[in-house]
């Protein structure tokens, strides 16, 4: 049980430092692309106004 447990607790670990990385590059990307395309993110945004 104890293994088990210790298996458990590494993989919730992982999954955390996993979430922590993944989140800010993929935040960092869409901005990205939102600096890069403004003029088309305009005009798809024109017609939700």
């Amino acid at each position: 049980m104890t293994r088990l447990r210790a298996l458990v607790g590494a993989c919730f670990v992982i999954a955390v430092i996993g979430t922590v990385v993944a989140v800010p590059i993929a935040w960092a990307v869409v901005f990205g692309i939102v600096e890069a395309f403004p003029e088309k993110l305009a005009a798809v945004s024109l017609t939700f106004r």
